[in-house]
């Protein structure tokens, strides 16, 4: 298949599907009474249209026996399979990974090094560098306590954690991962959404869904993470590699935390313009493409 071929997917009037086809899959999905219920039970703030597109990306990556069904679904489905085929091949040799190939590396001992195959300094013990990254996280709630209460002997610079394997396998150069105070604040206050990321953030940036390139001034990569918005939109962290701490120390530096609104064209985007770096199955591309309500996937 051609690294361009999935775009022709993107002409057509529903976009990957056809209003038929996505009805048919969503009846498919709300037709298994264990996957309805375990959708339910791990999104029960989710509005129903959301938890069909949940129910949807778990039939495909679940479901195998449906995809050899002749009818709409079958064809569903397997449009979803051609697509993330193209995917991976429109993004060989330009520097995307999949999990299992960030698994691999760690395996390996290739994590570590400044660039996507890691370096003179990448056969380091995975074990040893995940323990460093979760000291960092058992205090990172009480220093978040700390800056809350005003405690003024803490630094204005939070340290996150170190960069984990799945960024350090994207190119990100191995070091500490800060967070600068004020912002912290500012994001508790602006993104009442974001709160619970902002507890989690440590483990969030250490297994995040997809990240994305986004060589701006202010950010280098879009990381989403797995936690959500009341609404159902993910909480994004954007990303400084080459940044500084406030008291000017170089660093990687964790520039905002907030709910993206706009995911599924966003994300339609950087597919386009070949920006996306990671992600961690073809499920969670698949929940995030997911247009509101019963609404086809729409790639257009």
């Amino acid at each position: 298949m051609k690294p361009g071929r999935f775009k022709q997917l993107w002409g057509v009037k529903y976009g990957l599907f056809t209003a038929a086809e996505w009805k048919a899959l969503v009846r498919k999905a709300r037709s298994q009474p264990e996957l309805r219920t375990a959708i339910a039970e791990r999104y029960p703030n989710l509005p129903v249209g959301n938890q069909s597109e949940e129910m949807v990306a778990e039939l495909y990556r679940n479901s195998r026996d449906a995809w050899a069904d002749t009818g709409l679904v079958g064809t569903a489905l397997r449009k979803i399979q051609q697509f993330f085929e193209a995917l991976g091949n429109g993004f060989k040799g330009q520097g995307f990974l999949s999990a299992g190939q960030v698994m691999e590396r760690i395996a390996n001992g290739t994590v570590g090094g400044r660039g996507p195959d890691g370096g003179a300094s990448a056969n380091r013990d995975a074990r040893s560098e995940s323990e460093m990254v979760g000291v960092s996280r058992k205090s990172w709630q009480s220093m978040l306590v700390r800056l809350l209460q005003g405690d003024k002997t803490l630094s204005p610079d939070l340290l996150v954690g170190k960069v984990g394997p799945i960024l350090s396998g994207i190119g990100v150069p191995t070091g500490r991962i800060y967070m600068r105070g004020s912002k912290i604040q500012t994001v508790l206050k602006k993104h009442k959404d974001a709160h619970e990321a902002i507890m989690r953030l440590p483990e969030l940036l250490d297994d995040p869904e997809v990240v994305i390139q986004q060589n701006r001034q202010d950010s280098d990569y879009r990381i989403v993470t797995s936690a959500r918005t009341a609404a159902g939109h993910p909480i994004i962290a954007n990303l400084k590699v080459e940044g500084e701490t406030s008291r000017g120390q170089p660093g990687r530096i964790v520039m905002t935390v907030y709910g993206w609104n706009d995911a599924e064209r966003g994300l339609s985007n950087a597919i386009r313009a070949g920006k996306l770096a990671y992600m961690r199955d073809e499920s969670v591309v698949l929940r995030l493409l997911g247009s509101k309500g019963d609404a086809p996937l729409n790639l257009s």
